[in-house]
């Protein structure tokens, strides 16, 4: 810029007149362009940054978007029982989807096979003699190396994290003892495969489908099948797409003393050898560095785990019990439930944890340095297993964590575990989750946990961006929609509505929370199990005192609150023949 530019440069006194230079010194031209291309580049680096925001929030959107594809995935096929959700997916599965699945290049299988593999008892009639224990048998015999096929039913469930127990008819995994991280694939048997039978299987398939890609967050696709002896179907289930599934093909026939195989048996064992189901080895490494020394947790002491957003792993070093070990992407809100678990350590419905210390979680591209502590593995709290004794503890619990001024914020099912009580004679009800968890003094802007078990408190602020403050009351109000949703044996409507008002009085309408006499004994099971005999009457004690609380002004709350407390306490003595003055509402 400090040479003098050549007067017959071509442009330059366009350019000059453009800026009013014309007729200006060299000196002061020069001066003036140096100025213009100091503002170009700060103009060409704003572009460029504002390009590379730009990006970001296309990023962002489309994470967002898939988020929102996924959850639109999720609640498709989630709020149905299985023959809903066959139905769902025969009708979703499109044309080009299909087509991948029909196996036009596989080969013709070479495998021989012995009529004995398929031989029946005389007499048997039944799924599991006549079908599930002959596909065991035949894979097997097809099977190599450390690839097993393992029988998964009542006696032997897969187990997650959280203790709830998965079952299916046959798993195939790579390791001769069954862990989730290698499980390959899921195969369910039926008599046959008529209309009913079919889109229930296909249900099936899709809840085991979704359980192996929540357990094994590294993988995207799994492919799983569904027989009987002379059909086979298969089920691909990838995140966040629709499930697509194939043709049913023919599979075997046994004539006389041979066995017919069909294009199914030869799709099958072209899956075992070259596809393997859309199976991935587990990548997952945990180096545990805690105090007491370096311990190493790989895939063989990992038996179950998520790496997105709240992981948590189940683990077993040498012969030491199995215990829950929990990270998250965000150490803060880790340390922060940690912190509060501390803070609520002496009741006994709360999970006692260990120092928090540093892991390294490596997922096979990179590794990531997080905080986390360990628990007490528990056992799952599941409709068939839940009694009311459990919910008692429960409020309970409640109870004396609002002593501590901390409101858990998040309840569901899936925050409800059980333990052996310290006399080792029953279980225990334990909550467990609290990162959510609140206190008085915290404003808070919604519901953290499942929108249908919110608090009408919480609902009311849908959408509208204000506070409110927590309470036992919250808390107490979604105990109480849990326990209906694991005690009544009919369908409810409320727990699928995402909209706030017609959720609240959908809500009130069916837990009969809107008149003080329920509406007959189809409020809570009479075809429940012979333990809930008194199910009916107990929550239905809890039902009147809910009535009370909900409908209380802020002077009455407290003592309501108390009578809801008092409601929920369980014993041997029979509730029916507790006496309860009348409500004043």
């Amino acid at each position: 810029y400090e040479r003098t530019l050549p007067a017959a440069a071509p442009g330059l006194d366009e350019a000059f007149a453009a800026l009013g230079l014309s007729g200006a010194s060299p000196q002061t031209q020069n001066q003036q362009l140096a100025t213009v291309f100091e503002e170009l580049r700060d103009l060409r680096e704003g572009q460029q940054q504002l390009s590379a925001e730009n990006e970001g929030l296309r990023t962002g959107q489309q994470q967002l978007e898939a988020e929102i594809v996924e959850l639109k995935h999720r609640e498709r096929y989630s709020t149905r029982d299985e023959h809903d959700v066959g139905t769902l997916i025969l009708q979703d599965t499109d044309e080009e989807e299909l087509s991948r699945l029909v196996f036009a290049d596989v080969a013709q299988s070479q495998i021989n096979i012995s009529t004995k593999l398929l031989s029946v008892e005389r007499g048997a009639v039944h799924e599991d003699p006549v079908i599930n224990r002959p596909m065991l048998r035949l894979l097997q015999n097809m099977l190599t190396g450390d690839v097993r096929a393992h029988e998964c039913t009542t006696s032997s469930p897969l187990v997650d994290a959280r203790g709830r127990q998965h079952r299916c008819d046959v798993v195939i995994a790579e390791d001769k003892s069954l862990s989730w991280p290698h499980v390959v694939t899921a195969i369910e048997g039926k008599l046959d495969l008529e209309s009913q039978n079919l889109k229930s299987v296909i249900g099936q398939c899709q809840r085991r489908g979704v359980a192996i890609l929540e357990q094994q967050p590294w993988r995207d696709t799994v492919v799983l099948a569904f027989h009987c002896i002379k059909e086979i179907g298969f089920l691909q289930v990838q995140k966040p797409a629709t499930p697509s599934v194939s043709d049913l093909m023919e599979f075997l026939e046994v004539e006389s003393e041979q066995v017919k195989k069909g294009r199914g048996f030869d799709v099958l064992c072209h899956l075992i050898k070259e596809d393997k189901f859309g199976w991935v080895p587990c990548p997952l490494h945990l180096n545990l560095n805690p105090v007491s020394g370096s311990v190493l947790f790989d895939e063989a002491s990992v038996l179950c785990g998520r790496t997105k957003g709240k992981t948590v792993f189940l683990v077993q070093v040498e012969d030491r019990a199995k215990q829950v070990l929990k990270t998250a992407v965000d150490n803060d809100r880790l340390k922060r439930e940690h912190q509060v678990l501390e803070k609520l350590g002496s009741i006994s419905g709360v999970l006692q944890v260990s120092p928090v210390f540093e892991v390294e979680v490596m997922d096979g591209v990179e590794s990531h340095k997080r905080s986390a502590f360990l628990m007490e593995y528990c056992q799952a709290v599941v409709p068939d297993t839940v009694m009311p004794k459990h919910f008692s503890d429960f409020a309970k619990t409640l109870s004396e964590a609002s002593k501590c001024d901390v409101h858990h914020n998040d309840l569901s099912l899936d925050n409800m575990v059980l333990k052996p009580s310290d006399s080792g004679s029953e279980l225990q009800g334990v909550i467990i989750d609290w990162e959510h968890a609140t206190n008085e003094e915290h404003m808070v802007t919604g519901f953290s946990g499942k929108f249908a078990f919110a608090s009408d408190a919480a609902l009311k602020l849908v959408g509208k961006h204000a506070q409110r403050t927590a309470s036992l009351a919250d808390d107490l109000e979604s105990l109480f929609y849990v326990a209906v949703c694991c005690g009544l044996q009919e369908k409810l409507e409320w727990p699928s509505i995402k909209e706030a008002e017609r959720l609240m009085r959908k809500r009130k309408e069916e837990c009969c929370l809107d008149q003080l006499e329920h509406r007959g004994r189809v409020f809570l099971g009479d075809a429940a199990p012979e333990w809930r005999a008194r199910w009916h009457d107990y929550l239905d004690r809890v039902r009147r005192a809910m009535i009370s609380m909900i409908r209380a002004s802020e002077a009455q709350k407290g003592a309501t609150v108390q009578e809801v407390l008092q409601a929920w306490q369980w014993s041997t003595v029979d509730v029916s023949e507790v006496h309860l003055e009348p409500l004043s509402v």
